[in-house]
């Protein structure tokens, strides 16, 4: 007992009282022996404790598995109900149903006559096609030319429409194309629709009062046309013209129990004007016209061809300017930058041999774009605000700082004297626009439809530029197709347009294939 005791206090002792090594090694592999079987007791309990986390795993792996089977099952039988419905489903267009003496609701005709305004006639007939076969559908698609007659028929409804204005402001201007007939157009603004929105007027703003063919405007054909006008819609405010004698005179004419209307000028075309007499009598401005159609025809059929000028409008290079300002200054900095993108495979002596001469007017063109910044200021400011009272401080308030040079300077006094003038007729708080612009836009749009069928000269598309102001629905739609039937277009036709030039055309083609002539 006593050498237990004494072996279990430290191992040098044990040793140091030890006869031999045995007692020590005996030692050693018990305590071994302990140590291992404490080891595998603790292991054996967790891989106990790690088999039963196994089997529990297992069993939430299974369900798991029976779950997800389920809700295969499920999506299966949702997809295949879907799938099924969607089957059953027959994609449908809305009630539209034709009203007597119609084969088109007035759902589809109102659609062909909106994107008949945007992309013409033919465009909209293949335009449907395409969009309903993509819906797999299969409605009637109107033919071009009965959009054509929808689209007159709505025109000449508008036009009929228009009754008595007060205090309206006409804008009047002519057109030209082809042949010698020109169209004279006049419009209708309610004084009302411009007063107090300090925006510059929209095509939708408009009335349609007058859209017609001659082979001439005579100052005495333009007043019996304002003299019917004024008995139909009641005497205007004033007129706005571009300054042309045969316009503006016969506004004197027109009958009124007041104080007679007053004669407004284009401020576009007075500064047009203004922009002439300053600069186009210049040698400077000769001699750069002369270098621009030279320049044109050396460069367009070569490697130079994208840097070629615009070509000059002989009719209304003054009122297009700008255009020219902005190519002089792209090929300015060109001729400053030999390693642009736009110049690779130019060689620099090229460059100088076609374009060089422009360095010449740098100066010159200096001058002319400060004159089209005056404009374009003024004409920024008259589109917005009009003509009122204190407009003519106010507008040189805003735009004299961009006369820098003596030519816009007296272009911009020109300006301010006129609005000055025109300031003495009116009201008090009276505002009238002094713009003719959108109308012009109007005879974009319209050219736009005509497409090349204005290559023939004014055809019978004419009564449909009153449906090209604004976009009809179909309850417009309904109420003029019950007053304007197609008899009533061509009554229209026939008594504003005659004959136009692809009709004697064609006449002369019928004639030359008649028996009654010889063939070569």
């Amino acid at each position: 007992m006593q050498r237990n005791a004494t072996v279990s206090v430290s191992w040098p002792m044990f040793r140091s009282q030890c006869k031999t090594p045995l007692p020590g090694l005996a030692r050693c592999l018990f305590h071994a022996s302990q140590r291992l079987r404490y080891r595998l007791r603790r292991k054996r309990a967790e891989l106990e404790k790690t088999c039963v986390e196994l089997m529990e795993s297992r069993s939430a792996q299974e369900k798991l598995e029976v779950e997800n089977k389920k809700l295969l099952e499920t999506i299966a039988g949702l997809q295949q109900r879907v799938s099924q419905q969607c089957k059953e489903i027959r994609l449908e267009l809305p009630p539209d149903q034709p009203q007597p003496g119609q084969q088109f609701g007035p759902r589809m005709i109102e659609l062909c006559i909106n994107l008949a305004r945007e992309i013409g006639m033919r465009p909209t007939v293949r335009v449907l096609t395409i969009f309903f076969r993509w819906l797999k559908l299969k409605p009637r698609i109107p033919s071009k030319d009965t959009i054509r007659v929808w689209l007159q028929r709505l025109g000449v409804a508008r036009m009929q429409k228009t009754g008595k204005l007060k205090d309206a402001v006409w804008l009047v201007d002519e057109t030209v194309q082809i042949g010698k007939e020109k169209v004279l157009a006049v419009l209708a603004v309610e004084q009302e629709k411009f007063q107090n929105n300090g925006r510059s007027l929209a095509q939708k703003d408009m009335q349609v009062l007058a859209f017609r063919p001659a082979t001439s405007w005579t100052g005495d054909s333009v007043a019996k046309v304002y003299s019917e006008l004024s008995e139909v819609h009641g005497s205007p405010r004033a007129v706005v013209t571009d300054g042309g004698k045969n316009l503006r005179e016969p506004i004197k004419t027109i009958k009124t129990k007041g104080k007679k209307p007053l004669a407004l000028r284009d401020l576009k075309h007075l500064l047009a004007n203004a922009l002439e007499a300053q600069v186009g009598s210049s040698e400077a401005f000769q001699e750069y016209t002369k270098r621009i159609h030279q320049t044109i025809s050396a460069v367009q059929q070569t490697e130079l061809a994208h840097l070629a000028p615009p070509s000059f409008n002989r009719r209304s290079r003054f009122m297009n300017l700008q255009k020219h300002i902005n190519w002089f200054c792209m090929i300015h900095w060109q001729l400053t930058h030999p390693n642009s993108g736009a110049r690779k495979n130019i060689s620099v002596e090229r460059m100088q041999e076609k374009l060089g001469w422009a360095a010449e007017f740098k100066s010159a063109v200096k001058n002319w774009k400060a004159c089209q910044h005056v404009i374009s200021s003024c004409l920024q400011f008259s589109n917005s605000a009009g003509i009122y009272h204190g407009a003519a401080t106010d507008m040189l308030a805003k735009v004299g700082h961009f006369a820098t040079c003596s030519s816009s300077k007296a272009i911009l006094n020109q300006a301010v004297k006129y609005f000055q003038e025109c300031e003495k007729s009116l009201r008090k708080d009276e505002r009238l626009p002094i713009s003719t612009e959108i109308l012009e836009s109007g005879f974009g749009s319209f050219k736009r439809l005509e497409r090349h069928h204005s290559r023939g000269g004014f055809t019978t598309l004419l009564p449909v530029f009153a449906t090209l102001l604004r976009p009809s629905t179909a309850k417009e739609i309904l109420i003029a197709f019950k007053t304007v039937k197609v008899k009533d277009v061509q009554t229209w036709l026939a008594t504003h347009i005659p004959s136009t030039v692809t009709s004697r055309k064609q006449e002369a083609f019928r004639e030359a294939r008649s028996k009654n002539h010889a063939t070569l």
